[in-house]
């Protein structure tokens, strides 16, 4: 990658599909899905960086790849891995409430639609149906279950 003021190479890396292990001169990047999937697997499984590290450096040395210090990779994935979770929670945050504000807004919607024009028997069944799926939709957006392993 070119780094230069207007481009810096965080925002380069991220727009490539990797995550920064540090926020200014990243000596490392650690890809998207990785950190994904590490996440993931610290959640189901003992968290474990150093072993997680420890293993994937080796890997890479058997390969050719090597670090210039023995602790190199978990200092800079560890940091990175941090960063990412934190980025990730406020995401979250941030996408439950747009999710409660618009279901807010429909359930207002639909009170102030019943309120205006009264609808009777299955046409009225019809309209709560609709509302309970918008319901349930909101909800899977806002706490998509766990895959199985």
């Amino acid at each position: 990658i070119t780094v230069c003021t207007c481009h810096p190479a965080p925002q380069q890396l991220v727009q490539m599909g990797y995550f920064p292990c540090s926020p200014v001169y990243p000596m490392l990047a650690v890809s998207l899905e990785m950190l994904e999937l590490v996440s993931t697997l610290f959640v189901l499984a003992v968290p474990n960086e150093r072993a997680w590290a420890t293993t994937i450096t080796k890997y890479l040395k058997n390969h050719g790849h090597e670090f210039a210090t023995r602790d190199a990779l978990q200092c800079q994935f560890s940091s990175a891995l941090s960063q990412y979770q934190v980025l990730m929670q406020l995401v979250d945050g941030e996408m439950g409430k747009i999710i409660d504000d618009a279901r807010e807004k429909t359930t207002a919607m639909f009170r102030a639609l019943d309120d205006e024009m009264p609808v009777h028997g299955q046409e009225y069944a019809n309209v709560q149906m609709l509302a309970g799926h918008i319901q349930i939709a909101c909800d899977d957006i806002s706490h998509p279950s766990t895959p199985p392993p």
